[in-house]
């Protein structure tokens, strides 16, 4: 149960959102669907840019939805630009964007271009913004949150605020945003805007720029190749290019790495092509020997298997991310990826220490 005065504190914020100011009222989203130009098209599939601009009014999320079902829209990005307006929509907006997979982007349409350029999103729009699985904050763009209070609250309004605080967290939680924005919300003074500098609105996950947070567990194989009934170390990386997986086997006091990197339809040509491998520590490659079990293609993923040496571990636990990187003839070009490795360091080190008892 929260606490009177935090609910209070948000209060006001949930009854303008609902609109009840007749400017508000008297002004409607604009909604703009751009179909995908043909070398888009052919590249990417049916790649839509959706312009959503002003006031999210009312209705804003049944006319978006509308638009999206007569257009079949499965993909693109969406540019938003809006002071907000009816949290309820702002939130109804964002899960329609995220259940047909859009990107999501802070910027205001521009003549002769669709990429956009420099917008807002406040109150109400950020629900909608963090709609998007992936989303961006365009270059000097502005996140912007509130809250309001009331000089003599009612029950009643004690009642309505605590229902719709439960409603934003639970909401924020979906979406993948860190609930301490709601409690950064309730801070806001009244009838202020708090703008949200780029560093925090990526640690609270309102931003992830196409990376999102990576996941590191330790975890038993069952009935994998050879290496049945072993722990391994798992760290799993989705970004908008696809996934990384650093993968550390652990088998009789040895330590093995499988790098499975999500290629796509370049997963054939990068296992045909690759002739030298290496493993990742930030940004310094440190090369790997013949992998003990070849790299194959497994739906969509390139994977191999290599034994590591002392100089390898004696990087892992400290890196703040690992990583693969695979060349083919050119030497100044690799395929790869990396897995942010930031605040799993002990989990690291426990695992390597498990598998390798009384080394370092």
């Amino acid at each position: 149960m929260l606490r009177g005065s935090f609910v209070m504190a948000f209060l006001i914020g949930v009854r303008i959102a609902f609109g009840s100011s007749s400017a508000q009222s008297a002004t409607k989203l604009l909604i703009k669907f751009i179909p995908p130009d043909f070398p888009t098209q052919v590249a990417l599939g049916p790649h839509w840019t959706v312009y959503l601009d002003g006031i999210i009014d009312d209705d804003a999320a049944e006319r978006f939805a509308e638009e999206i079902a007569k257009n079949g829209v499965n993909q693109g990005d969406v540019f938003l630009n809006s002071p907000g307006g009816n949290l309820l929509a702002g939130m109804k907006l964002g899960r329609l964007i995220r259940k047909h997979g859009l990107i999501t982007h802070i910027a205001k349409e521009t003549i002769g271009t669709q990429r956009g350029a420099t917008g807002e999103c406040l109150s109400a729009c950020v629900f909608a913004f963090v709609g998007g699985y992936y989303r961006f904050q365009t270059r000097d763009s502005m996140i912007g949150v509130h809250r309001f209070s009331r000089l003599s609250p009612s029950t009643a309004d004690l009642d309505l605020a605590q229902m719709v605080s439960g409603t934003i967290t639970a909401y924020l939680s979906e979406m993948g945003v860190d609930i301490a924005l709601f409690e950064l919300m309730s801070r806001v003074g009244k009838d202020e805007i708090y703008l949200l500098p780029p560093t925090e609105a990526k640690r609270l996950r309102v931003v992830n720029n196409g990376i999102l947070p990576a996941e590191w567990t330790i975890e038993a194989i069952d009935g994998t190749k050879s290496f049945d009934g072993t722990l391994y170390l798992r760290g799993v990386q989705e970004t908008l290019v696809g996934t990384g997986k650093a993968i550390f086997l652990c088998a009789k006091g040895k330590v093995f790495f499988e790098p499975m990197y999500e290629a796509g339809k370049n997963a054939k040509l990068i296992a045909d092509s690759a002739i030298r491998h290496s493993i990742r520590f930030d940004n310094q490659f440190i090369p790997l020997d013949t992998p003990v079990q070849p790299l194959t293609v497994s739906n969509g993923y390139v994977g191999a298997v290599f034994s590591l040496k002392s100089e390898h571990l004696a990087r892992i636990g400290n890196a703040q991310s690992i990583g693969y990187a695979a060349y083919g003839l050119n030497p100044d070009l690799f395929w790869g990826f990396t897995v942010e490795a930031t605040g799993a360091e002990e989990r690291i080190r426990g695992f390597l220490k498990s598998c390798r008892p009384g080394k370092d």
